[in-house]
């Protein structure tokens, strides 16, 4: 019971960095505060993920589950770089000098780029 419940809230979560990502790159031109407070969710949203991830992770190790180590270790590490790219980015958002468009393009590509992993390699 408990893993179907973390598989469920790991994809929850998954949906919920689509859903902010998008936002991000749809509200660029958005008031500064607005910006802030998608960028709170986006890295509140990256760290669940990889947390939940982890215990998810383990859970299905510990079942002996068949898992490709490969698959989960580039997730992991794209999910990483995604952590360190929106929390560059949140700073950013607090500074005098505006923020790169490429950060926002960064972001969109690399969640994309997650979920094309999870959905189509097998």
């Amino acid at each position: 019971m408990l893993p179907q419940i973390m598989y469920y809230l790991h994809y929850g979560i998954m949906l919920g960095i689509v859903i902010t990502s998008a936002l991000m790159f749809l509200k660029k031109g958005a008031e500064i505060e607005v910006k802030k407070k998608i960028a709170k969710y986006f890295l509140a949203f990256t760290h669940s993920q990889f947390l939940i991830g982890m215990i998810y992770f383990f859970m299905r190790m510990q079942e002996g589950a068949h898992l490709n180590h490969m698959k989960i270790g580039i997730k992991i590490l794209l999910l990483i770089e995604l952590i360190i790219v929106a929390t560059i980015y949140k700073k950013k958002l607090g500074g005098e000098k505006p923020v790169s468009p490429v950060f926002l393009l960064i972001i969109l590509i690399n969640v994309f780029a997650i979920i094309a992993m999870v959905f189509l390699w097998k």
